[in-house]
């Protein structure tokens, strides 16, 4: 072996010496799990923490941190001259683009010196008002984050979805827009939508589940009373299930949309009357999905893959349908993913 490659190997033994120093292996707890007819090993398991407070996973978590800044201590220290570079390149202020309600318009700033956008709104007096700064609260504990902001149809009140602990467990609260100020309202462990009736009286928006955090539940909140006076208008009771709320663009439906991977179901709430029952648009069904948009009148497009891979359009003129009443607008195409 000559000079040259001695060298080189000294070097990289070297180089290997010094990573093993920096390596921290995880203890093998063989975890076995069973779904769908299927068994496997986990040999990690054990660091699952939905409860972020096992002391054993808390205590690993920290010394991978500790060896993690002992590593980056070992190198040239470029750490500060690139997050310096990185902050140099951010400008000292971002304007989302604005988002209009009627004559209300909707949006954020974020400064450079803040964590967090301000929310702003823009009247039809073309005044500019700050109505939420969520930087204050971020202040006064470790997570804050604000999740959707929902402005009533009337722009006389406005919800939006708090997320205190960072995993996705929303408060919503409202803010009168006339005078900035919290509404006692309050709802705890939301998910993230929140959807308005017509006349800014309720507001309809979902609970989750509390061991698998799926939202299976719909509820109405009338404005000036408390959450357990609610209303639960759909409960869904099958845990493969996942439930979504959607507006249609002529605001005179809420979808609730009940969705697998394979599978899912319309109903739809009257956003004049949002106490009434929801109504079926087409009943689930084995390996069938579809989607729809209201029109006018009763009238809806529908886009569904039922015989059709790649889907197809339909078109519908009443409420509660059978799929094989409907008429085609765009019928399925191999070659075409609609």
């Amino acid at each position: 072996m000559n000079k040259t490659r001695l060298i080189l190997v000294l070097f990289l033994t070297s180089c290997i010496s010094e990573q093993h120093e920096f390596i921290m292996k995880a203890e093998k707890q063989p975890y076995l799990l069973q779904n769908h007819g299927d068994e496997r090993i986990d040999n990690y398991y054990w660091m699952r923490d939905d409860s972020r407070d096992d002391p054993k996973v808390i205590e690993y978590l920290k010394n991978e941190n500790k060896l993690s800044s002992e590593w980056f201590k070992s190198k040239f220290d470029h750490q500060s001259e690139i997050v310096n570079e990185l902050l140099g390149q951010v400008p000292d202020i971002e304007i989302s683009f604005p988002i209009k309600n009627k004559d209300y318009s909707y949006y954020q700033k974020l400064y450079k010196k803040d964590q967090l956008p301000l929310y702003y709104f823009k009247t039809n007096k073309d005044e500019e008002i700050l109505y939420l700064d969520p930087n204050i609260k971020l202040q006064e504990q470790e997570y804050y984050s604000i999740g959707k902001i929902s402005p009533s149809p009337d722009n006389s009140l406005i919800a939006y979805t708090e997320d205190n602990n960072g995993r996705r467990e929303y408060d919503i609260r409202i803010i009168d827009t006339s005078t900035l100020n919290i509404l006692n309202d309050s709802i705890s462990n939301a998910s993230y939508d929140v959807i308005w009736s017509n006349d800014t009286e309720y507001f309809l928006y979902l609970k989750k589940d509390p061991t698998t955090l799926i939202n299976d539940s719909v509820y109405v909140h009338k404005i000036g009373t408390s959450e357990e006076e609610d209303v639960l208008i759909y409960k869904e009771v099958d845990p493969e299930f996942n439930i979504n709320l959607y507006t249609s663009k002529t605001k005179k439906y809420a979808y609730i949309d009940i969705d697998s991977t394979n599978s899912n179901e319309i109903r739809l709430i009257e956003l004049n009357n949002p106490l009434n029952e929801p109504y079926i648009f087409i009943k689930r069904s084995e390996n069938h999905l579809y989607y729809l948009e209201h029109i006018k009148n009763e009238e809806f497009l529908i886009r569904s893959n039922k015989d059709a891979p790649n889907f197809k359009i339909l078109k519908s003129n009443k409420l509660g349908n059978n799929l094989e009443d409907l008429k085609i607008v765009i019928n399925h195409d191999e070659n075409i993913y609609k």
